[in-house]
């Protein structure tokens, strides 16, 4: 069975209520010119730590889904979250959902990034983490959201109920 992480940023590697202070991404890539300046929360590495965590015990694919993918690249997204936590591959983020427009809502990008990258027939568990509950059902592909709190980003139960679902609940296993 293919698993796949829908991962978003904000809300879930760093909390609104325990963020590191701001650093510009010139601050946190130097050696690198940005046309625009963007700015970057501070991951915090527990919580990348146990993305790490999750990805080691589901074995499971990552894929951006946080709006950060329409501002950094994926090498970029791949190299803070490193610089977080050195456990954090800077492969590991494989590909990004499309990006739909203002109106495109998260669960419409991730089902539209199912049907473009997953064979059919194929046995199939997606799980999002985010935030947000902008998650919905598409195309009868049904996506496990994950909401996390976004005052305090990801925390250990988040961790370990996103894999109990990946691993042992057997209930939302899908064929595409």
């Amino acid at each position: 069975m293919r698993k796949i992480l829908f991962l978003d940023i904000d809300g879930v590697t760093w909390g609104f209520l325990t963020m590191q202070p701001r650093r510009s991404a010139q601050r946190l890539m130097p050696e690198r010119e940005f046309d625009r300046p963007p700015y970057v929360h501070e991951f915090v590495p527990d919580k990348v730590s146990m993305i790490c965590d999750i990805i080691e015990a589901t074995q499971c694919e990552v894929v951006l889904s946080s709006t950060w993918r329409k501002i950094f690249s994926i090498e970029d997204v791949n190299l803070f979250l490193n610089r977080a936590c050195s456990r954090w591959k800077l492969d590991e983020i494989k590909d990004k959902t499309p990006d739909l427009g203002f109106m495109g809502e998260r669960g419409l990008e991730c089902i539209r990034w199912v049907q473009t990258n997953i064979n059919a027939h194929e046995e199939l568990l997606c799980i999002a983490v985010d935030d947000n509950s902008d998650f919905k059902h598409f195309d009868g592909v049904e996506f496990i959201l994950h909401q996390t709190n976004g005052d305090f980003g990801l925390t250990a139960e988040d961790r370990d109920a996103i894999i109990f679902k990946f691993n042992e609940d057997q209930s939302w296993r899908l064929t595409v």
